[in-house]
């Protein structure tokens, strides 16, 4: 199908779209595809986790006869964390669709329903990317806000 040349600035010709191309940002998806974390969500606005001290050491050599070594007790933690929440929101107007050619058609309008599941797409990569960007700070033992990079909690700090 045949529409206005927009680019030789003349209304009577008309070129044809031959293809439309939508550029899509690289998303790094290596520690949430690896299985390293579960993440389950919760409803609770804190959490507690309760971790053992659990260690190894080598047994050394003793004589026949001689008095055991004895094991180490382990120490048990309990540590409470505030849950923080991400949000992010898009609004669409009736006024930006209505009338707009749908991408990569020459002459369809553009559908609600198109532009909202296109919409959700982006708002679904944004919170994959945030996962994995918090995926990898937590291997180091950190908790950074996306916005400046400032290091909110340092777990190896406390």
């Amino acid at each position: 199908m045949a529409t206005m040349d927009i680019f030789e600035a003349d209304a009577f010709s008309v070129i044809e779209l031959t293809r439309a191309l939508e550029n899509i940002p690289f998303k790094p998806a290596l520690l949430s595809g690896s299985g390293l974390f579960s993440p389950r969500g919760v409803r609770a606005r804190t959490v507690v986790i309760e971790s053992r001290d659990g260690t190894l050491s080598l047994i050394p050599f003793s004589e026949r006869g001689s008095a055991y070594e004895q094991q180490v007790p382990e120490r048990r933690d309990m540590r409470a964390f505030v849950c923080r929440q991400f949000k992010k929101q898009d609004v669409l107007w009736a006024s930006e669709i209505q009338s707009v050619r749908d991408f990569g058609t020459e002459s369809a309008t553009q559908q609600v329903q198109t532009e909202v599941a296109h919409r959700l797409r982006r708002l679904r990569q944004d919170a994959e990317a945030t996962f994995e960007y918090h995926f990898l700070n937590g291997i180091q033992g950190l908790v950074k806000d996306p916005k400046d990079g400032a290091t909110v909690i340092d777990y190896a700090a406390e």
